[in-house]
């Protein structure tokens, strides 16, 4: 959506965004499989308008959290997802990607263009 300046209604996401839908209901749940998923799924995440689609990326990322993969947790990208969904993408809207970065600077506040402190 960023990189083509589009909306999640545009065609090319919706293709995309099914291949992953169906990659993620086919994959059964592995530690080593999940932590390849975790950016797709958040992706399609930002762009889901189903609530089918939505409560499976749910279910994924909630699957994650006893998973240290880096310092944030799924958990934290779960609750940036709820904002958006409730919020920008409320009742199927459409959105794009700045919407995504909205609720994230909302829910995951980070100095942007310094190095975070841990």
């Amino acid at each position: 959506m960023a990189l083509c300046g589009v909306n999640s209604a545009d065609a090319r996401i919706n293709a995309s965004l099914n291949q992953i839908i169906k990659l993620l209901g086919t994959v059964q749940h592995t530690d080593s499989f999940d932590r390849h998923l975790f950016v797709p799924c958040l992706i399609v995440g930002a762009c889901a308008r189903q609530e089918s689609q939505r409560a499976l990326v749910e279910e994924k990322l909630s699957s994650l959290r006893a998973t240290k993969m880096w310092i944030l947790r799924s958990a934290d990208f779960t609750s940036v997802l709820q904002h958006l969904w409730h919020g920008a993408a409320k009742d199927g809207r459409v959105t794009t990607w700045d919407d995504y970065v909205r609720s994230r600077r909302a829910m995951l506040p980070v100095t942007e263009g310094q190095t975070p402190v841990f």
